[in-house]
C-alpha cells in the first residue's frame, strides 16, 4: 500500500510513504514524520471496506486534510469511467467547479442555495447542512451535528446557518438577497413543525447580522420516498416518464403548491418520481413553475456522478456529508467546512 504525500504548494513532501499495512496509526506516523502543512493526500488501498475508514477517520475527522482514497483494481484503473470519476471527485475536493447550469433570471445571482438532510442510523441521527452560492457548488460550507436517534425536526440549524452566512461574506463579498432552502426526509405531518422550528432559526441568525438585513426565503421540502408512480404511453407499449417530466395538475395535493417530477433515468423497473411541496415562498416572482425549473437544473450538479440524480444535488451532498460522518463514526473537522472532501 502506498501513501502521496503533497504540501499546500502542491510540492510532494518526500514522494510516495510506503508503508506495510494502511490504518490509522501508520497513516498517523507517516504523517507526522514531516513538518509540513498538507493540502492534499492520495491514498491506494487494497481493501475498501477495512482501510477506508480508518484511513478517513484519521485524515479527514482528526487531521482535517483532504484525501482521496483509490482502490488499487487494475482492471477498473484501466477504465476511462473509473480513472474520469477519480479525476472528478479530486477536482471538487480541491475546489474546483467542473461544469455550471442557467437558472431562471427570476433567481439573482446574489442567492445562497441550502440542503438539509436528516440520516437515521443504528445509534443516533446525523443532520447535515450544505450551503452554496448560486451555482458554484466549490464555494460551499457544510457542517453535521448528531442529535436524538429517531427525531427530524433540526434543533441545530442556528450555528449552520451563521456560519454559512460568514462564509458566503468571505467568498462573495457580500451577503445574500435570496435564500432558497431545499429540506429533505419531511412526511406530511410533520411539515407544519419543520417548518416553524426550523425555519425560525434562520430568521434569528438573519437578524442578528446586519440592521436592515432582510433576505427573500424560499423552502421546498422534497420526498424522494413516496408510493406513487406515473408511466407514458408510447404507441402500444408503456415506458417510463422522460427525465424532467412534470406533474403538477389533477394527482397532486389540493390546497398547496406541489409537484411531482422525474429528473433522472431508471436504468431498470418503474421509476419513482420525487415530490416536492412548497412550504414557504417569500419571493412572488419565483413561482412554481421557476421552482421547477430550478430544481430540475440542480439535480444536474451532483459531481459525484455523470448524470441527473432524483433530488437537488443540495440535498445529496447533505445527505451525503451526513451519511459520511455516521459511518466513519466521528464529528465533521471545521478546518474541511469549506470542502467537498466527503465525496
Amino acid at each position: 500500500s502506498e501513501m502521496c504525500i503533497r504540501d499546500r504548494y502542491q510540492r510532494r513532501v518526500h514522494g510516495w510513504a510506503e508503508l506495510n499495512y494502511i490504518d490509522s496509526y501508520s497513516v498517523e506516523n507517516a504523517i507526522m514524520k514531516h513538518s509540513a502543512d498538507y493540502q492534499f493526500i492520495l491514498v491506494l488501498i487494497s481493501d475498501r471496506h477495512k482501510q477506508y475508514k480508518s484511513v478517513k477517520k484519521i485524515l479527514d475527522i482528526q487531521q482535517g486534510i483532504v484525501s482521496q482514497c483509490v482502490y488499487s483494481d487494475y482492471k477498473k484503473m484501466n477504465s476511462l469511467v473509473f480513472s474520469s470519476n477519480i479525476i472528478r471527485q479530486l477536482n471538487a475536493k480541491m475546489g474546483g467547479d467542473l461544469y455550471s447550469v442557467e437558472l431562471p433570471a427570476e433567481v439573482p445571482r446574489n442567492t445562497m442555495f441550502v440542503g438539509i438532510d436528516v440520516c437515521h442510523c443504528a445509534r443516533c441521527s446525523a443532520v447535515g447542512f450544505y450551503s452554496n452560492a448560486y451555482t458554484h457548488l466549490a464555494r460551499c460550507f457544510c457542517d453535521t451535528a448528531l442529535q436524538k436517534r429517531g427525531q427530524e425536526v433540526v434543533t441545530l440549524l442556528a450555528p449552520f446557518y451563521a456560519s454559512a452566512f460568514y462564509t458566503y461574506l468571505k467568498q462573495q463579498g457580500k451577503l445574500p438577497d435570496y435564500i432558497f432552502i431545499y429540506r429533505d426526509g419531511v412526511g406530511r405531518s410533520q411539515r407544519n413543525i419543520i417548518v416553524e422550528k426550523e425555519l425560525s432559526q434562520l430568521k434569528k441568525v438573519v437578524s442578528n447580522l446586519r440592521a436592515g438585513y432582510k433576505p427573500e426565503i424560499t423552502m421546498v421540502i422534497v420526498n424522494k420516498r413516496i408510493h406513487q408512480r406515473f408511466l407514458q404511453e408510447i404507441g402500444p407499449r408503456v415506458d417510463n416518464p422522460e427525465p424532467g417530466t412534470i406533474i403538477d395538475t389533477k394527482v397532486t395535493e389540493n390546497g398547496c403548491d406541489n409537484f411531482f417530477m422525474v429528473s433522472a433515468i431508471a436504468r431498470k423497473g418503474t421509476i419513482r418520481p420525487t415530490h416536492f411541496y412548497i412550504a414557504h415562498n417569500e419571493r412572488k416572482v419565483v413561482t412554481k413553475l421557476v421552482i421547477q425549473k430550478v430544481s430540475y437544473a440542480m439535480s444536474f450538479m451532483y459531481y459525484n456522478t455523470p448524470w441527473s440524480l432524483k433530488v437537488p444535488a443540495q440535498i445529496a451532498l447533505a445527505d451525503k456529508k451526513a451519511y459520511y460522518v455516521s459511518t466513519i463514526e466521528g464529528q465533521s473537522n471545521k478546518k474541511l467546512a469549506c470542502t467537498e472532501s466527503f465525496l
